[in-house]
């Protein structure tokens, strides 16, 4: 049933295209604006950092130091386009989802969380990651 409130739709994008901020908020608002209408609750999953380098061939280069392929927050988390979902997200009404904090400490982000690999590649995290972070996202959408 269009509409209904037992009904979500969950989005998400990579923030990573070459557009301007004020382009992303347009696409971004273009396609809330159609989703909102037919959906009783609305969720925004802002986009994971991206691992600096490929993390597989960073942890075979550095076999006996994960650390030395962890990124600093500033160069890998697209800050911008985040608070331009979040407001964009407000407008409608929808829940926004920053993960940014489950993958990064306030200074650094790894590609490793104990001996949890959290990246396939350099933008898609691993299945065994996403299952981790599963109590979180429910948290966070409070279901």
């Amino acid at each position: 049933m269009i509409g209904s409130p037992s009904r979500a739709a969950i989005v998400s994008g990579w923030s990573g295209y070459p557009n301007t901020d004020d382009e992303w908020a347009q696409g971004f608002d273009d396609t809330l604006s159609r989703l909102a209408p037919l959906t009783g609750r609305l969720i925004v999953l802002g986009d994971n950092p991206a691992a600096q380098d490929d993390p597989a061939g960073c942890l075979s280069g550095h076999l006996r130091s994960a650390a030395a392929c962890v990124a600093a927050r500033s160069d890998v988390v697209a800050a911008s386009r985040i608070d331009v979902e979040r407001r964009v997200a407000a407008r409608f009404g929808a829940t926004f989802v920053d993960t940014t904090d489950w993958l990064c400490t306030d200074t650094k982000c790894p590609v490793m969380i104990g001996n949890l690999l959290l990246y396939r590649d350099m933008t898609h995290l691993t299945t065994f990651a996403t299952l981790w972070f599963e109590p979180l996202l429910a948290a966070s959408m409070q279901w």
